[in-house]
């Protein structure tokens, strides 16, 4: 595994390889030639190009699941995430708009605690 100064000397130089291969002209960029095997995050699992999107993949999933559990915790101390049982019996949509949604009777079942 390269040092890090090494992997930043790696990617310094094939950034600037990419850059050479952008054509421009007056109206804007021309052409792009990209080759493939000048990757600039090096490929190093043991498994291939398939194990490091897995890897990427499963940091992502660990990110969003890591940030809603502190926002969501965040919200639910503030101002709660649910609301009152008597506007839940009574129907969100009067509470929130003000008219019943789906017209006609509307039958509540609900078991007291």
């Amino acid at each position: 595994m390269p040092s890090k100064a090494e992997w930043a000397r790696q990617f310094l130089n094939q950034l600037k390889n990419f850059l050479k291969n952008i054509k421009t002209s007056e109206e804007g960029i021309k052409e792009i030639t990209i080759k493939i095997r000048d990757s600039i995050v090096p490929n190093k699992t043991p498994t291939g190009i398939l194990g490091s999107q897995a890897i990427g993949a499963l940091a992502y999933a660990a990110w969003s699941v890591g940030l809603s559990f502190i926002v969501l915790g965040i919200l639910k101390a503030t101002m709660g995430l649910r609301v009152s049982k008597e506007v839940e019996i009574e129907g969100l949509d009067i509470s929130e708009h003000g008219s019943i949604a789906y017209p006609g009777k509307r039958q509540r079942d609900f078991e007291e605690e």
